[in-house]
């Protein structure tokens, strides 16, 4: 379980990881994509990394 002091660290990877796999997935899927659709897709990486985690911790 992630501690209250540990969720800024935890948002800065999901971010960088959201970045870096972004970038190499509009690279593969979309060569001529420009910043805003990485930034995008980025975005959409860690807000699926959230509402996994939600799905994750209850108990369905």
């Amino acid at each position: 379980m992630v501690k209250g002091n540990m969720r800024p660290l935890v948002l800065s990877i999901r971010i960088a990881l959201g970045l870096i796999f972004g970038v190499l997935l509009s690279r593969v899927f979309f060569p001529a994509s420009g910043v805003w659709l990485i930034l995008l897709i980025a975005g959409l990486l860690v807000v699926f990394a959230y509402i996994f985690e939600v799905l994750r911790k209850k108990d369905l």
